[in-house]
């Protein structure tokens, strides 16, 4: 069975999948949910197990969602035929019909197909070790955004701290200092919930909710502080580009799971020493989490919309200047998080 221009009988696909009589599954606790991750071998675990680690469940519970991974180069026999070639021509992004999810990114030749009626989704990438490691930062993230999605939740291109009972949401545009300021807190005693992606709950007050542990660190955070070096997962792309590591291999007491957001900042690079944090209105704030959040994640609806106007309706919105003094840029971060607001 090859694919065509259409979404194919998720039978078809399930029928392959049934050939793996011994499939190696791991259970995480996403949101309010377990999610089964269940590979054809041990090939993509590395690829996609280690920034979920921090949620890892030991005892498997009933999945809420079970996503089934594998690679066509070294598991291609017992496979669905795929026609890698025809989703090139016909440039596939993103495909929603009915109960069904297609994406193809035809960059590092995955697909990701998800039937939300029935809890299922499966992750097909053309050969593991190919992947980039930023895919390794971010896994199976269009799967989970579009499940979420169905349950009520959000994924959302933003970072957050905590001080174990309240938390922020830092919100920009890439290169805005998120992974920075992150980094910084937790170094002064703060909590990590998410550098780059985290999953929002629209609850009075709402939730944040921790997704993947993983540091993206620039030049310019390196440069800063340089005893990480030696947790740089990826040193030869690092060159280049953005370096990858896992809070628990340098800060895993300063990991939180979720906690109730207070206010949303918006960061932006400043030229000064010292940080201007100023109010925000809500129409600002939820401009900046909406179109970073749309931009990034193929295959959002109205309801992603919906649910950050919610979270935007129920939070405090800052706009923070960072400064250079980066202990300055904590301390005001602190002081909002303990109820100290300008």
């Amino acid at each position: 069975m090859a694919f065509l221009n259409e979404v194919q009988q998720f039978e078809e696909i399930e029928e392959g999948w049934r050939k793996f009589s011994d499939p190696v599954q791991y259970y995480y606790k996403i949101g309010n949910f377990t999610v089964c991750l269940s590979f054809a071998s041990t090939v993509l675990v590395p690829k996609i197990t280690p920034a979920l680690n921090h949620i890892l469940i030991q005892e498997p519970l009933v999945p809420d969602l079970t996503v089934c991974l594998w690679d066509t180069t070294s598991e291609k026999k017992s496979l669905p035929a795929i026609n890698w070639n025809l989703f090139k021509i016909n440039g596939y992004r993103g495909y929603h019909q009915g109960n069904i999810y297609l994406h193809y990114f035809d960059f590092i030749d995955a697909i990701s197909l998800i039937n939300v009626e029935k809890n299922r989704a499966y992750y097909i990438v053309r050969h593991a070790e190919m992947l980039p490691w930023w895919v390794s930062a971010s896994p199976l993230q269009v799967i989970l955004h579009c499940w979420l999605q169905e349950k009520g939740l959000q994924l959302t291109h933003s970072a957050a701290i905590s001080n174990g009972t309240n938390g922020i949401l830092l919100t920009g545009k890439g290169g805005s200092g998120k992974s920075t300021t992150v980094l910084s807190c937790v170094r002064e005693g703060l909590y990590y919930l998410g550098e780059d992606y985290c999953i929002l709950e629209p609850s009075d007050p709402p939730n944040v909710h921790s997704i993947y542990q993983s540091a993206k660190w620039d030049q310019h955070t390196r440069k800063l502080f340089p005893d990480y070096e030696n947790v740089i997962m990826n040193p030869l792309d690092a060159v280049h580009e953005k370096a990858l590591a896992y809070y628990q291999d340098f800060s895993p007491t300063k990991i939180k799971k979720y906690a109730p957001i207070t206010a949303a900042i918006s960061l932006k690079i400043g030229t000064q020493s010292s940080p201007i944090i100023k109010k925000y209105s809500k129409v600002n704030g939820l401009k900046d989490l909406s179109m970073s959040t749309l931009m990034q994640l193929p295959l959002c609806d109205s309801r992603a919309l919906n649910v950050l106007k919610n979270f935007c309706d129920k939070v405090a919105h800052y706009q923070l200047t960072l400064g250079y003094d980066i202990q300055k840029n904590v301390r005001v971060l602190k002081n909002i998080l303990e109820g100290d607001c300008p």
